[in-house]
């Protein structure tokens, strides 16, 4: 009945609200053992995606600023990061390139996959500017 109308997903929980919905009156820890005895169990939500994935070898991209984050005028150095956020139907991205003198966004993309590539599309920098990006 229950198990079969929503494709085995259903942890205690949910299966006991359902339970409850059809009018049949069991406790929420009977339907835990229940469902333990018939080898039943919920599916996860799932882990988080791989964001970084660790080089072989040497790191050989220099590191441009030598870690000093200051810019002594607007449009000289930025940076670049991404994050995520999962929602019901998987992870969104989001890039974006901050002004390192504004410590403002100055652009932003939303992506449905993570590719370096997307950092460009969030930036369009002037000539003389440094871009720094850590292992996206």
């Amino acid at each position: 009945m229950c198990i079969s109308e929503n494709y085995g997903v259903y942890g205690v929980r949910k299966m006991w609200h359902a339970l409850q919905r059809q009018g049949i009156d069991i406790g929420r820890e009977h339907t835990a053992r229940l469902m333990r005895s018939a080898g039943l169990s919920g599916k996860g939500k799932g882990g988080a995606p791989v964001t970084t994935r660790q080089s072989k070898g040497l790191d050989l991209r220099p590191d441009l600023v030598n870690r000093e984050f200051k810019a002594l005028a607007p449009n000289r150095l930025w940076v670049a990061d991404i994050t995520y956020v999962r929602t019901r139907k998987g992870f969104v991205y989001t890039a974006f390139v901050t002004d390192v003198f504004f410590w403002r966004i100055i652009g932003w993309v939303l992506l449905d996959s993570m590719r370096t590539s997307s950092l460009v599309t969030a930036s369009t920098k002037p000539g003389d500017c440094v871009l720094m990006k850590q292992r996206v």
